[in-house]
């Protein structure tokens, strides 16, 4: 795959591609904070929720002089990195997960008509018109965001690295202590996901066991789903990414069928067929963890 081809790997067009995209969204992202903060001077309170809106007034209510009329240099490029990670970061993992998520519930009738039932139910005939009057009507959608930690837990979007320290240390079953210091620890939810000791029936696909009650043998172990990782340093943009995905699954899947087409693409490309552990859209690595070939499909129509 493309994953192993020095050419994809090694383009000696990509730094001067990448430079060039870099500039581009520094001059709209400085343009957005400047603006974003002379609402802020203004006390004007339309841009108060956004999340620049929000890391300007945090950042200015930690300051002596809570009323410059300047944005401290410092600032702007600090905000720039986290609104680039955000927005780089969000887009790519979630369209991933949407790909995974039509891609389960393909092979998964069951699930598919749980989920249009859900949507028939609490949005109704018009989803875009029911969500624009109330956003907050994605938040009663329970069995979808089920699908998507099911999802999730099997196709992992992403993983973290973290940095060791001196005073961490990782101990096996048998106490044994491994350290960290000058060492890149990176959590692979791929790994605890798919590990029996914390899933029952790890490699099956079945929503339910994120809305069984606590003492269900199907029910998560605390700190076992790490999709968005867990703790204090977990993602800051997890809230965002399953709104994105709800929202996406609410306008289309009563209104598409969307089938892997892995077979029909592999003949057209001359390739061998290729699967891991029987699945054909197995996950590679390239940025983040997307599913072979880009996802091939066919998209239909659902009959009315």
């Amino acid at each position: 795959g493309a994953e192993l081809s020095p050419f994809a790997r090694w383009n000696v067009l990509r730094p001067f591609v990448h430079r060039y995209y870099n500039r581009q969204m520094e001059v709209y992202l400085r343009r957005e904070i400047a603006s974003c903060f002379k609402a802020h001077r203004d006390k004007d309170n339309r841009n108060a929720k956004t999340i620049l809106g929000l890391a300007i007034d945090g950042y200015q209510s930690s300051k002596e002089s809570k009323d410059s009329t300047e944005l401290d240099q410092t600032f702007i490029p600090f905000a720039m990195a986290q609104m680039k990670g955000l927005i780089l970061a969000g887009h790519g993992t979630t369209a991933n997960t949407i790909c995974y998520v039509y891609h389960n519930l393909s092979k998964h009738p069951t699930a598919l008509a749980s989920v249009r039932a859900e949507h028939a139910q609490i949005l109704g005939p018009d989803p875009h018109a029911t969500i624009l009057q109330n956003p907050h009507v994605l938040n009663q959608l329970p069995f979808t965001l089920a699908v998507i930690k099911e999802t999730l837990r099997l196709f992992p979007a992403d993983s973290s690295p973290r940095r060791g320290n001196p005073d961490f240390f990782l101990r096996d079953e048998s106490d044994k202590a491994y350290p960290t210091d000058k060492c890149l620890v990176w959590s692979m939810p791929q790994a605890i996901h798919r590990s029996p000791k914390w899933w029952p029936r790890p490699d099956e696909f079945i929503p339910e066991r994120f809305l069984v009650p606590e003492g269900h043998e199907l029910h998560p172990v605390k700190g076992a789903w790490r999709a968005f990782e867990f703790g204090p340093r977990n993602c800051v943009g997890q809230e965002l990414a399953l709104s994105e995905m709800k929202i996406v699954l609410a306008l289309t899947i009563r209104r598409f069928s969307v089938q892997a087409a892995y077979e029909e693409w592999e003949e057209m490309k001359g390739m061998k067929p290729r699967d891991v552990a029987g699945e054909k859209a197995y996950q590679v690595l390239d940025g983040t963890n997307r599913p072979r070939g880009g996802f091939p499909c066919r998209v239909t129509l659902v009959d009315e």
